[in-house]
């Protein structure tokens, strides 16, 4: 996104110095085939770092309880459990807001066609600016707060421990939203605490969310109670 969006900008800013000082503001214009190569060129550049991030092993069920050491949220065998929260960032609502002041722009400047392929990109921005994040025997799952898709879903089988941990997005991450790295995968829409689930591919995920201590012990405790069952059966 950040390649398209500064294509467009440097293409905006080259059509206003064609024109000069003392043109007309009507002439300057800015060719839909430039919008097009733009993202275009930013899907090129998400294909040549999709590989960069590596690919996780195999998955592998765990089969042992999470170690003594781990916090657990403590509930009897007859009852249940479920925690949930609604997490979101700054940055996103304004990537999501300049790309779609972007796009009325470019459809005064370039034309509407253009325009709507640079909506394309804001108003999923927009929508998932805030992610519902939900603990309960199926595990993590993240949706959009106002949609249930697209669902992501870390399995309780998954998880070999659940903990919590502050997580700097640009410095940890590389940045916000969905992030894939080797050795680390998760949802970052701000900087601060955050669930870190450490898998059974011996990987980490992590999604940043208020209350994650919460969530992290109630996995710990699903994640005894599945396996103590599986281990009787």
């Amino acid at each position: 996104m950040g390649v398209a969006l500064g294509w467009i900008v440097v293409g905006i800013l080259r059509a206003n110095a064609d024109v000069g000082a003392g043109g007309d503001a009507a002439d300057v214009t800015l060719p839909g085939w430039q919008a097009g190569l733009a993202f275009a060129a930013g899907a090129v550049y998400g294909l040549l770092g999709w590989p960069a991030a590596g690919r996780d092993k195999a998955p592998a069920p765990a089969t042992e309880p999470a170690p003594a050491d781990a916090a657990r949220l403590p509930l009897a065998e007859s009852e249940s459990a479920s925690w949930t929260r609604v997490a979101g960032g700054r940055a996103q609502v304004g990537v999501g807001a300049i790309t779609l002041v972007s796009a009325v722009l470019i459809g005064f400047v370039a034309g509407w066609p253009a325009a709507l392929i640079c909506a394309a990109f804001g108003v999923p921005l927009v929508l998932l600016c805030r992610v519902r994040v939900s603990a309960d025997r199926r595990g993590i799952t993240v949706t959009p707060a106002v949609l249930p898709w697209p669902r992501l879903n870390v399995p309780l089988e998954r998880i070999e421990e659940a903990g919590h941990r502050s997580v700097d997005a640009l410095r940890d991450l590389g940045g916000w939203g969905y992030k894939a790295h080797p050795g680390v995968s998760g949802i970052v829409l701000r900087s601060g605490d955050a669930i870190s689930a450490r898998l059974t591919n011996g990987s980490e995920f992590v999604v940043t969310v208020d209350d994650a201590a919460t969530a992290a012990a109630l996995l710990n405790t699903l994640a005894d109670r599945e396996r103590s069952i599986g281990g009787r059966a």
